[in-house]
């Protein structure tokens, strides 16, 4: 024990003459996870099968990625691996309502169809830690995947940002060094953030590795910046505050993404409303500390259904966003899914825009069309395919001048309606016909200038997947996800017009079937 205790000491006393540059590779090195961690992961993959047993819910997504039971919420460490698309994501093993938080684990090679894999990384209550919250994963320079995360202990200890080693190729034996943690509150020399510092996120530029957390001081929401000094990843270096704004307009930046795209530089925050997206020039040595000069800012839906981002390299260097599609009422067996995977790109002015991943043709079934123009009167509008409960539907119509006109999605009394006003823009809502005063809620406009559009077109492509409708519009620009819990999934298609009438140029109508997700 003597000797033990002072081989710690001199190993402590090397490490501090090394400075920040203390920590080496084989310092993450071992063989098997921990026996509480087996313990705590047999026992979570127990309770989801348990939960899943007879879970056969009509309304819950079937080409959306979910866990075979429970909750999920945001996405974490979506990384390439040896052939495989891995993707972690927040999860409560044990109930349908957030708690709990472990990272599950799916992989998939298409980014369409998944397998589902045990929990990947549970907390570790020996180590005061109750929650494993978000993150990501990356590469070191000897190929292993490093998974970054935020440590929470649940009570007044701040967060602190943590690292675990990938113990075999699959990445479903995780093992988190003793040396823990990585980050604290107090890894930013002369500044101190709040308790709330959480969600690292590691970015590539100008072959330099850096990496963002969100993070807070007691008037500002701020995002500070670290680079890493070696390719082990365990060595960081602090260089300043990126971002920040007054907590007056942004209480937190959850879940920050920064990566290049188009030349450019991309910053997407969660800040407990709708993603929010800042467009410009990043210089990590600028005088003074690292810059972002913003040149275009933006939402990437009307509303906060599509919640706390991740951002996925695919094998051909797109960036691909991942995203959790929320508000699902409790009590069902299951909460959330993830959103389709989403191509990201940038217009000449800048919008990001987004468009579904090409690989959903694959899921395409049988299909319903209009071999020509057709017009569409108001008196009674064109129903073109029998109700489906899955699909996926592209189309193409000119509403008449001063005059409106769209698509009703109707499941009896529920009513999902998309309707262009040239006055307007495109108004979105739900209605329940079977109450005392029907009304559209749930509604929300999007103005003509994020349309872009010269003409009175209204180009569309919407999925629709059981419980839940996302749906794009303008070559991207445009992207909106609305769970839709309804007493039945049947959907039928009504195209309709005011007194002038439209006319549909085109229109395809696929019915989707179920992703493999098992």
């Amino acid at each position: 024990m003597f000797v033990l205790r002072n081989r710690l000491l001199l190993t402590a006393l090397l490490y501090s003459l090394a400075g920040s540059s203390s920590l080496r590779a084989e310092d993450i090195n071992t063989v098997d996870v921990s026996p509480e961690a087996r313990r705590l992961l047999d026992q979570a993959d127990a309770s989801v099968a348990k939960a899943a047993e007879g879970l056969d819910d009509p309304l819950r997504p079937r080409f959306h990625f979910h866990p075979a039971a429970n909750w999920i919420n945001d996405p974490n460490g979506p990384i390439l691996h040896r052939g495989w698309y891995h993707v972690f994501f927040q999860h409560n093993p044990y109930g349908d309502e957030w708690g709990n938080m472990h990272w599950g684990h799916t992989r998939s090679r298409d980014l369409v169809n998944w397998e589902r894999l045990p929990i990947a990384i549970p907390p570790s209550p020996s180590r005061a830690e109750k929650h494993v919250y978000s993150g990501c994963a990356e590469h070191d320079g000897d190929g292993n995947v490093l998974a970054f995360y935020t440590s929470v202990d649940g009570g007044p200890k701040p967060n602190e940002q943590w690292v675990a080693k990938a113990l075999d190729d699959d990445l479903t034996k995780w093992h988190k060094p003793d040396f823990n943690p990585l980050l604290t509150i107090e890894s930013a020399p002369g500044i101190t953030f709040g308790a709330g510092f959480r969600d690292p996120f590691i970015f590539h530029f100008k072959n330099r590795t850096f990496m963002v957390v969100g993070a807070d001081t007691q008037d500002e929401s701020v995002i500070p910046l670290w680079e890493a000094e070696d390719d082990t990843l365990l060595n960081w270096k602090y260089l300043g505050i990126v971002w920040r704004t007054p907590k007056s307009k942004v209480k937190f930046p959850e879940c920050p993404n920064f990566f290049e795209l188009d030349g450019k530089c991309v910053l997407i925050i969660s800040p407990y409303r709708a993603l929010e997206y800042e467009v410009g020039e990043f210089d990590p040595d600028a005088d003074g500390g690292p810059t972002f000069q913003v040149e275009k800012k933006g939402r990437l839906e009307p509303t906060d259904s599509l919640y706390a981002s991740n951002i996925l390299i695919d094998e051909s260097g797109e960036r691909i966003l991942l995203g959790w599609a929320r508000h699902f009422k409790g009590g069902r067996g299951w909460s959330g899914v993830l959103t389709l995977p989403r191509v990201l790109s940038l217009d000449k002015d800048l919008t990001l825009c987004q468009k579904p991943i090409r690989t959903l043709s694959t899921l395409r079934g049988e299909s319903w069309s209009i071999e020509k123009p057709t017009r569409v009167e108001s008196a009674e509008g064109l129903r073109p395919a029998p109700k489906l409960e899955q699909f996926e539907m592209a189309a193409r119509m000119t509403i008449a001048p001063s005059d409106r006109g769209g698509i009703f999605l109707h499941r009896g009394n529920d009513l999902f309606t998309i309707l262009w006003d040239e006055q307007i823009g495109l108004s979105v809502g739900q209605m329940d016909r079977a109450a005392k005063v029907p009304q559209e809620s749930n509604g929300f406009v999007i103005p003509l200038d994020r349309l872009k559009s010269e003409s009175r077109d209204l180009n569309l492509r919407i999925f629709v997947d059981r419980g839940l409708v996302e749906m794009f519009s303008a070559d991207g620009r445009i992207a909106i996800t609305r769970p839709w819990l309804t007493k039945t999934a049947e959907t039928e298609v009504e195209f309709i017009a005011g007194g002038r009438g439209a006319t549909l140029h085109s229109l395809d109508i696929w019915e989707m079937k179920d992703a493999k997700i098992q």
